[in-house]
């Protein structure tokens, strides 16, 4: 449901990922996208030369995809895995998820190279229940509903939300 913390749960994993990497294991690479609209073509964010980003606008979807697994590939022979986390997933086009369904297929003979994480409201329950997502459902390997949070996990979601957003020494 709306305000049980979806976005902030994301965040936290996220830096449970960072302070477990922080401990020797390759550098996690972090991208916020906001919530624009998703375009057509699934780009990297991050820091990229001027040359790099006009590639990715001039890049067909094959290119797109086949750099995205050269990376991920990389990834994976350093030691490293890559979680992609969506959040408002039940904004997600269609065409977007059909793209993350074609993403959920880059893999090594042994294990995929890209975990995605949709986290959205129950409207992305019933987006995902379509029956032109059928492929995409398929490739679903655990779901998960947070129930409503009681008080006391209220309060306490709260305090820490206002802790997050206290200025630091």
């Amino acid at each position: 449901e709306p305000g049980q913390g979806e976005t902030a749960r994301s965040r936290q994993a996220l830096a449970m990922e960072s302070r477990f990497r922080a401990s020797g294991g390759p550098r996690p690479i972090q991208a916020r996208l906001g919530s624009a609209p998703a375009t057509e073509n699934l780009a990297s964010a991050g820091e990229t030369q001027e040359a790099n980003i006009q590639w990715i606008y001039k890049a067909s979807k094959k290119e797109l995809i086949d750099a995205l697994n050269a990376f991920l590939l990389q990834r994976y022979e350093n030691g490293g895995s890559t979680v992609l986390i969506i959040d408002e997933a039940q904004n997600l086009s269609l065409e977007v998820m059909e793209q993350l369904r074609i993403l959920s297929n880059l893999e090594t003979e042994k294990e995929k190279l890209l975990q995605i994480i949709l986290v959205g409201q129950p409207e992305l329950r019933a987006l995902l229940g379509r029956p032109d997502l059928v492929q995409l459902r398929q490739r679903i390997a655990t779901r998960s509903h947070l129930p409503a949070l009681n008080r006391e996990e209220t309060a306490k979601y709260l305090a820490d939300a206002s802790q997050e957003r206290l200025p630091g020494p």
